[in-house]
């Protein structure tokens, strides 16, 4: 008699499978979230820090030996693609500070041996072996 499943049954299942999927995103969120946006990728760990502004972020990929240091521009009509600020290698660790809405301060830990330096457009950064 009738040739399918009824419309109100499927309307339901449909805003069922949408919950689910709602909910399942926000856990992943909040999971990332607790995590302090630290993710480990097939190149190692990826940490960002975002500016006070928000309009910009740095980007550190660390893996054996080496770290990746990307500025990420987030803000509205800004370019949104990486740009290189350096490569370290034999960091023990590091620490980012920003000057201000142009200006970075990264920090290497002892024990580095060879520093490759990018120029990001519209950013001076400076790098300094910590205290």
């Amino acid at each position: 008699m009738f040739d399918g499943v009824p419309e109100f049954y499927a309307r339901r299942r449909r805003n069922e499978r949408l919950r689910f999927g709602a909910a399942a995103f926000l856990l992943v969120a909040a999971v990332a979230a607790l995590m302090g946006f630290r993710r480990v990728g097939p190149f190692g760990d990826e940490t960002v820090i975002s500016a006070p502004s928000h309009l910009r972020q740095v980007e550190v990929f660390s893996g054996p030996g080496e770290m990746v240091f990307y500025l990420h521009n987030a803000g509205y009509r800004l370019p949104h693609k990486l740009q290189l600020i350096g490569i370290v290698y034999g960091a023990e660790g590091f620490s980012v500070k920003w000057q201000g809405p142009d200006g970075l301060s990264i920090l290497l830990h002892p024990g580095w041996s060879r520093l490759v330096a990018g120029h990001p457009k519209g950013v001076a950064v400076a790098f300094a072996r910590a205290p």
